[in-house]
């Protein structure tokens, strides 16, 4: 009689599934290294998108406020818009407001917001209040600001207060990119950069 024989399979190896512990935390250390690199960047482009977005609606502001004056008829002080750039009574914000023209005109940047045009004519069309907080900020600056008081008036295919080379710039506090709004003498308003911290725009003269 022949003996028997016994055949032995090998075992079977146990699939294993997920991650163990240790490829966990290197995964989760590798993913902290790359946010990290990539917030810095992220948040700068979220910023040079808040600058590009606040030039546009600065260089707009004055591109309306030429059209509408263009469309007043006869001259006065009382028929037009006024421009107003006076430093805020808020430090915490930029301020640019658009205004109808009158002689006892109460709507300017320096005044408290409860009192805005209040015992005044004058009434508010359109303005633009930044608050600091976003991270981006604009100011005002001009060669000559003449007697304008930074207010500057628009009639009828002109604009007056002396202004010398008009330029709204603004800034994005932790990128430190740039753009500037400018508006010469000759009623030409533009976007340019002036730190070229921005693409797509002309470097600023």
């Amino acid at each position: 009689m022949e003996p028997a024989v016994t055949i032995q399979r090998a075992p079977r190896r146990r699939s294993t599934h997920g991650l163990t512990l240790v490829e966990t935390l290197i995964a989760v250390a590798v993913l902290g290294v790359i946010l990290a690199v990539a917030a810095p960047s992220l948040r700068d482009l979220m910023e040079r998108r808040r600058v590009i977005a606040a030039a546009t609606e600065l260089a707009s502001l004055i591109n309306y406020a030429k059209a509408e004056a263009a469309k007043q008829r006869g001259g006065g002080s009382d028929n037009g818009f006024t421009l107003h750039l006076e430093p805020p009574d808020d430090a915490s914000t930029s301020c640019v407001r658009l205004t109808t023209t009158s002689v006892g005109d109460t709507c300017g940047c320096d005044v408290a917001k409860a009192d805005v045009c209040v015992n005044s004519t004058s009434s508010v069309i359109r303005e633009f209040v930044l608050d600091r907080d976003t991270g981006v900020s604009f100011e005002a600056a001009a060669d000559d600001w003449g007697d304008s008081n930074r207010a500057i008036t628009f009639q009828r295919n002109n604009y007056f207060g002396f202004v010398k080379n008009l330029r709204l710039t603004a800034t994005g506090r932790h990128s430190g990119a740039q753009l500037r709004v400018e508006f010469n003498s000759v009623g030409r308003v533009h976007i340019c950069s002036p730190s070229n911290t921005i693409g797509g725009y002309p470097s600023c003269g």
